[in-house]
């Protein structure tokens, strides 16, 4: 599995919950040559492989507990796919040292090689803290954060009430917020 694959594919816990269903069946000979057109049209042949892209949108759908309070599937097939080749873009803008295909208002000097270093050790920091997360916390805030699902959506998605996914993503901030600050108090992040 290639780079772009690896930043793509979910987390074994994520995986687990895909489950195999007469409805994912349908849904995938309805829309997966439409998904991958509509990759290929607005992003091009890759990288990402436009059906890798797909493939993942399906199975960040399929992950999801209570897939039927999802209203248009298909719209959440597409935002996810979009998203993703969005985020690897400004992910492969980063990697070739071009800030400004991030962000035109981001000087290139900005990021000198101590900010990447200091960026790196905080993303680990994250992770790690994401990973130690209870699954419920871990999904709504990724679900709000990355995939810009509201709270409502959320809600709808996972059968929790709103007030309980908002609690989450609270929870969840101040969660990642403490482990950053614990590693600069610490000094445990080197040079965070």
């Amino acid at each position: 599995m290639n780079d772009v694959a690896k930043s793509m594919a979910l987390d074994k816990g994520t995986l687990a919950l895909v489950r195999r269903d007469a409805g994912m069946d349908v849904l995938y000979a309805r829309h997966w040559g439409e998904l991958c057109h509509y990759i290929k049209k607005h992003f091009g042949q890759g990288p990402p492989d436009p059906e890798d892209v797909a493939q993942d949108a399906f199975m960040r759908f399929a992950a999801i507990e209570n897939r039927e309070a999802i209203d248009n599937p298909r719209a959440y097939l597409f935002r996810t796919a979009h998203n993703a080749l969005v985020d690897e873009h400004r992910r492969l803008a980063l990697h070739r040292g071009n800030p400004a295909d991030i962000d035109a208002g981001t000087a290139s000097d900005d990021l000198t090689p101590e900010r990447v270093l200091v960026g790196q050790e905080r993303l680990e920091i994250l992770t790690r803290s994401l990973r130690a997360m209870p699954a419920a916390r871990r999904r709504s805030f990724l679900l709000n954060r990355l995939q810009g699902l509201s709270c409502a959506a959320i809600a709808r998605m996972t059968g929790y009430s709103e007030s309980a996914v908002k609690k989450h993503i609270d929870v969840a901030l101040r969660h990642l917020e403490a482990a950053l600050s614990e590693a600069e108090r610490t000094g445990s992040g080197n040079s965070v």
